[in-house]
């Protein structure tokens, strides 16, 4: 899913979960979990959009009206998330002030 795509998508008033996913590499990537269903949020093509920290990816999820979130970890958790390497945490994120 595209960031146009996910744009027209909230326009729409369809507010999906967000998983924000904490990388083994320390990138943060955005993805809505809709069932079975798993869309991850792309620059374009198949380029993941892609930020340098959790508190990065909320503030632009706030931007968007989007104010929680769940953190997911993928095989590394620095010490913005707890420290530490487990994978498959995950944590619900609340942001209504601006990250």
């Amino acid at each position: 899913m595209t960031i146009s795509e996910f744009k027209a998508m909230l326009a729409n008033g369809f507010k999906p979960p967000v998983e924000v996913v904490a990388t083994e590499t320390i990138i943060y990537q955005l993805r809505l979990r809709l069932g079975e269903k798993i869309l991850w949020i792309t620059q374009g093509g198949s380029a993941p959009l892609r930020f340098v920290s959790a508190s990065q990816a909320c503030r632009w999820l706030w931007d968007l009206g989007i104010r929680k979130a769940t953190l997911v970890t993928e095989g590394y958790c620095d010490a913005e998330v707890g420290g530490g390497s487990d994978p498959g945490l995950s944590h619900l994120l609340s942001f209504p002030d601006r990250p």
